[in-house]
């Protein structure tokens, strides 16, 4: 997530206008001011040595912004370009969301927060943005008796019916994971069917699958449970840019 720039491209203040006027438009409470303060002091800071202008994130924050999701922080968008940021200069990725108000349960609470329709049924749609805000805040997860997996720059995409994921992985091999996944309900949870898989050209360590399905388990299915009213997941709908659990009694 190279172009000709005059001056440094300061994203922070159009996302975070945008944003606000979209969540008051949707009734949407805005973080306490302590937390807001906090974030915009770090996405000051990094801003300051912007280079390249970060469009993806652009549009995701119109996309975002102009939905109407339940648990939207005000800072949700703020905080990707932060995160990107502070990716790129080095920084402690979660430390900087962590400031701007994003953890490991921001899409639990936005789960919790839905209510089911008249018939019983819930959609909870899951954006890009939002999984991996969460999913740089996390991590990827280590398999039980393996060595301590260590990755930057990670990132899911959802597209034409299918999760993809790369990142750089650090330890305790080093390389560049690839993986493309179509996500099916089995047993009233998401599951992965790995489509295409790389490693640095060659077959991908067993033990990185399993990290990567395992990391994915937790954010995707962990949403799922923490849905409302004892519905059943019955159906997952990738589109571009977003995952749509759809869920009912």
């Amino acid at each position: 997530m190279d172009q000709e720039m005059k001056q440094p491209f300061r994203p922070i203040g159009w996302i975070w206008g945008l944003v606000v006027i979209a969540l008051f438009g949707c009734g949407v409470s805005l973080p306490d001011r302590a937390q807001v303060d906090s974030g915009v002091a770090t996405a000051q800071a990094l801003a300051a040595n912007a280079g390249p202008t970060l469009e993806a994130l652009q549009t995701q924050a119109v996309a975002l912004a102009t939905s109407a999701a339940p648990t939207l922080g005000a800072g949700v968008e703020q905080a990707a370009t932060v995160a990107a940021r502070a990716q790129e200069l080095g920084g402690n990725v979660q430390a900087t969301l962590e400031a701007a108000g994003i953890d490991g349960n921001y899409l639990l609470a936005k789960a919790a927060s839905l209510k089911p329709d008249e018939n019983g049924n819930v959609n909870l749609t899951l954006t890009e943005t939002e999984v991996n805000l969460v999913l740089q805040v996390r991590q990827l997860v280590t398999p039980e008796g393996e060595a301590q997996i260590t990755a930057r720059q990670t990132q899911i995409r959802f597209a034409g019916g299918r999760v993809v994921f790369t990142g750089q992985i650090r330890t305790p091999v080093e390389g560049v994971l690839s993986m493309t996944m179509i996500p099916v309900v089995r047993d009233g949870k998401v599951a992965f069917d790995i489509v295409t898989a790389d490693f640095n050209g060659s077959q991908v360590p067993a033990f990185l699958l399993g990290s990567v399905e395992a990391t994915l388990n937790g954010i995707i299915n962990g949403a799922v449970d923490a849905l409302p009213g004892g519905v059943v997941l019955k159906e997952v709908v990738v589109q571009e840019g977003s995952l749509t659990l759809v869920a009912g009694r």
